[in-house]
């Protein structure tokens, strides 16, 4: 998926919501590729041509399948990065309304380093 990626902890799980039902719309599509398949297993005459257009249809399932899995890991990846901000953000804050509630800050390292 080109798209971007999320920005925001609401947008991720508007994304992976829909991840889960694009898989599991995928996921019923599992008997279809299989009974293909077997059909293609009983054709008594199989031709070179038509093995190559099997192939190039298991293939591409195959794709399909690894870019979802692709994509799960960009949506973990993402989950953990916002999480991080948003722990960093909070650490941010309260040092910002610990330094917001000296009325003058000192001059010298050691002191500062105490305040």
């Amino acid at each position: 998926c080109k798209a971007p990626l999320p920005r925001d902890v609401e947008t991720l799980q508007t994304h992976v919501i829909a991840h889960k039902e694009f898989e599991s719309n995928l996921q019923g599509e599992e008997p279809n590729v299989n009974k293909v398949k077997d059909l293609f297993e009983n054709i008594p005459q199989k031709t070179e041509a038509d093995q190559a257009k099997l192939n190039k249809v298991l293939d591409q399932w195959d794709r399909i399948w690894s870019y979802s899995s692709y994509y799960v890991e960009r949506l973990k990846c993402v989950e953990i990065t916002l999480t991080g901000l948003e722990e960093v953000s909070i650490v941010v804050t309260e040092f910002e309304m610990k330094l917001a509630s000296y009325d003058s800050m000192p001059s010298d390292m050691d002191n500062l380093r105490k305040a």
